[in-house]
């Protein structure tokens, strides 16, 4: 467990490894915390939400229904977000970009629930990722709970987590051509085949036409460039091309159409919970 690589890791690698220095109850008081913070932020109601923040502020077992139901709820509002960002439009985004908050959150507190306190670094995780646009209040709850001493301070961690920092180093965006030999054209089914199983992952075509740009936050995924070409903006900018493949990160990100004709791509994301 403590080699694992965590999604933590490449969010938050601070806190990362102050999570694996700290005892269970320090665990559990960062990811109370966490919760706590992020519920409001993002405008996250419900009974659900509200029996899961007395659950864990009680540090009693939660009925493991509950978190079947938190799940279940991430999981609806995903689907929302995965609609709207499909119809497009900068209303659309917006509302997307809520929803995608929510669903974050919702997340949140489903891993938070968890009887096993080494899994707690998920909930960290999904926590920060709610609040994507503004995690240094989030991050710096987490520090307070957490170990201090045992890793750099978070201060070091904002360029994985925010805007891109030019006195930090950025990772480089893999990109790699797609095997037309192999896998012939890329389609739907072609690159759903490469995601398995298909219940934990969502594969969607976006068609964008000349000039479109637009702001947006995604999770982690790969994207396929079908026909076109783009120029993603995260903390690294980069351009794509007809035939290319992109693993990008997760977080805000601009997307502008760079080619004359149309812009057609499939994305591909591994989802926490299996779809039902």
């Amino acid at each position: 467990m403590m080699n694992a690589q965590w999604r933590l890791d490449s969010k938050a690698p601070g806190v990362a490894a102050a999570f694996r220095n700290a005892t269970p109850e320090k665990r559990r008081r960062a990811t109370l915390t966490a919760c706590e913070t992020v519920v409001p932020i993002v405008d996250l109601e419900g009974d659900d939400v509200t029996a899961a923040l007395d659950a864990l502020r009680c540090g009693e077992p939660a009925d493991p229904r509950l978190q079947e139901q938190l799940s279940a709820l991430a999981a609806r509002f995903d689907d929302e977000y995965f609609r709207l960002n499909e119809e497009g439009g900068e209303a659309k985004h917006q509302e997307a970009l809520h929803l995608f908050a929510k669903a974050r959150a919702a997340s949140a507190l489903a891993f938070a629930l968890t009887d096993n306190d080494a899994q707690l670094h998920e909930a960290l995780h999904e926590a920060l990722s709610s609040v994507f646009a503004s995690p240094g209040r989030v991050a710096r709850a987490m520090e307070m709970a957490l170990p201090r001493g045992a890793a750099p301070s978070l201060q070091s961690d904002w360029y994985y987590i925010s805007a891109v920092s030019e006195e930090m180093p950025t990772r480089k965006i893999p990109v790699r051509a797609w095997n037309f030999a192999l896998h012939g054209p890329i389609t739907l089914g072609a690159v759903r085949a490469l995601h398995e199983p298909q219940r934990r992952h969502r594969v969607s075509l976006y068609r964008y036409p000349a000039s479109t740009r637009f702001a947006g936050a995604m999770r982690a995924g790969t994207c396929y460039v079908v026909t076109g070409s783009c120029r993603y903006r995260f903390a690294e900018t980069i351009e794509l091309r007809l035939g290319q493949i992109a693993c990008l990160p997760e977080g805000a990100y601009e997307l502008e159409v760079t080619a004359a004709d149309e812009l057609i791509i499939i994305l591909a994301w591994r989802l926490p919970f299996e779809i039902p």
